[in-house]
C-alpha cells in the first residue's frame, strides 16, 4: 500500500507541475502576442456614410428598415474604410452628396434620373439616383470608397478638329 500512495503522490506532483508549466506558457503567450487588434481606420467615418446611405435608400426601396440597416453597418464598419484614410472634408462632401441623393429619390421616386437632381451630383457609370445610393463610389464625392479611381470628369467624347476644305 505504501508503494501505491507514493505513486499517487508522484502522479499528483507531476500533474501539478505540468499544469503550472502550461499556465505559465499560456500567460506568456497572451502577454507577448499582438492580440486581436485591428488596423482599421475610419470606423466612425464609415458609420457616418452608412447612416446617410441607410436613410437615403429608404425612398429607393433598397432598405425597408432604416434602424436595422444602421445597426448592421454600425458593426460592419468595424472593418473601417477601404484604402487610405480620406480627409474629413472628403467624408463630409460624400455624406452631403448622399443626403442630396436621398432627397432627390424622395422627390423623384425610385427611378429618378440622376440629371433631375437639384443640386446636381456629379457621378459616373450611373443613370439613376438609386444606383448611386446603392453604389456610392459612383458619386465623385464618394469615389474614395472604391479601390480603383473614377474616370476623370469630362473625359471621353471629345471630338477632333475640323479639316480644311479644298
Amino acid at each position: 500500500m505504501a508503494t501505491r500512495s507514493a505513486a499517487v503522490r508522484a502522479f499528483r506532483a507531476s500533474r501539478s507541475l505540468l499544469v503550472g508549466v502550461l499556465t505559465a506558457t499560456g500567460s506568456f503567450a497572451l502577454v507577448s502576442s499582438p492580440g486581436c487588434g485591428t488596423d482599421a481606420h475610419g470606423i466612425e467615418d464609415c458609420r457616418e456614410i452608412e447612416q446617410a446611405r441607410c436613410a437615403a435608400a429608404v425612398p429607393c426601396g433598397i432598405v425597408t428598415d432604416q434602424p436595422r440597416c444602421e445597426i448592421y453597418y454600425r458593426d460592419h464598419c468595424l472593418h473601417g474604410l477601404p484604402g487610405t484614410q480620406p480627409q474629413q472634408a472628403s467624408i463630409d462632401l460624400c455624406v452631403v452628396a448622399i443626403h442630396a441623393l436621398g432627397a432627390c429619390a424622395k422627390q423623384g421616386g425610385a427611378h429618378a434620373d440622376i440629371a433631375s437632381c437639384d443640386p446636381a451630383i456629379p457621378t459616373h457609370d450611373a443613370s439613376t439616383v438609386c444606383e448611386v445610393i446603392q453604389f456610392p463610389e459612383r458619386a465623385y464625392a464618394c469615389s474614395f470608397l472604391s479601390a480603383t479611381p473614377p474616370p476623370e470628369v469630362g473625359a471621353g467624347g471629345e471630338g477632333g478638329g475640323a479639316g480644311s476644305g479644298g
